[in-house]
């Protein structure tokens, strides 16, 4: 398996590649893309021009796309904890406790987030 850069919601190949291996086994688990100052260059330039747009949209449709991701990472807790497992070597009895946290954290801080508003007023400064 080859995992690519994700730059602007489109894989990027990049220069070079590392190896992750499965510390228990020594199985090379992928070949992962290693990124060079040009690719976090074109990564943060990326976030920065996509970040107009997302602070545009309303707070509910920013929790709705925040919650589906949580409904995403409970939906595949198994595979995620599998995979990350076998990459650090964490023990199985241990495997799935982190990402199964994700799903209620996220929930926890949307509704918490839900009662939150924000004012900004522009007041001129005294001379």
């Amino acid at each position: 398996m080859r995992i690519e850069h994700l730059i602007n919601g489109k894989p990027k190949a990049a220069r070079d590649y590392f190896e992750t291996v499965n510390p228990a086994t020594q199985e090379v688990l992928a070949e992962v893309a290693s990124g060079t100052a040009e690719d976090i260059d074109a990564a943060v330039r990326a976030a920065k021009d996509a970040f107009p747009a997302w602070a545009a949209k309303p707070a509910s449709e920013r929790a709705k796309l925040v919650r589906k991701l949580g409904e995403l990472i409970a939906k595949n807790v198994p595979e995620l904890s599998d995979t990350e497992t076998r990459d650090t070597g964490k023990p199985f009895r241990k495997r799935a406790s982190n990402w199964c946290r994700v799903p209620p954290t996220t929930s926890r801080t949307l509704r918490r987030c839900a009662r939150v508003s924000t004012v900004t007023r522009i007041r001129p400064i005294r001379i």
